[in-house]
């Protein structure tokens, strides 16, 4: 999953700076600069809060994007009934993610998150029901029944729920 590795590899840069900045050296500049009142170290106040909170919020991320990875593996490597199979177990993941997560639990984040798992879902129908992607031409020669239940299996992305039955109470009159 792209995203996240892309938190992880945030994750690295952070820790790298933050690795640094708690060297004696780095310690030793910023302990003068304090005891000299010095303007500049005004400005790497605000600038080491928000480093803390970056490195914060990647830590969080890949925490939490962790948990989805194995749910997450069905979308790369399974068919699509097993991915069909995972998706309660990947929705109370993210449920409990938009739930508990400080940072990742945004409109924007979550949204994003929805579409690469929506476009994976799709990409892995479509490799499902094309033999060869480089040639999908091929698609038509393939036997009607077989293509037909290839793409029944995928049908799935494309069907609406069905709400749960109302409960019929007795007329009251």
């Amino acid at each position: 999953m792209t995203e996240l590795q892309f938190w992880r590899q945030r994750m690295a840069k952070f820790n790298s700076v933050t690795e640094q900045l708690k060297s004696r050296d780095a310690r030793l500049v910023l302990g003068v600069c304090n005891a000299a009142r010095s303007k500049p170290y005004a400005a790497w106040k605000v600038l080491d809060l928000r480093l803390t909170d970056g490195a914060n919020e990647s830590r969080d991320n890949v925490k939490f994007l962790s948990t989805l990875e194995k749910t997450l593996e069905l979308m790369y490597s399974g068919t699509p009934q097993a991915i069909i199979d995972g998706l309660p177990a990947l929705m109370d993941n993210i449920r409990m993610m938009h739930t508990i997560a400080r940072y990742y639990s945004t409109s924007e984040r979550m949204t994003a998150l929805f579409v690469k798992i929506t476009n994976q879902m799709i990409t892995k129908c479509k490799e499902h029901i094309t033999p060869d992607a480089r040639k999908p031409e091929k698609l038509w020669q393939l036997p009607k029944l077989e293509l037909v239940a290839k793409m029944q299996a995928c049908r799935w992305a494309a069907r609406p729920r069905a709400a749960p039955a109302a409960r019929s109470r007795p007329d009251p009159r």
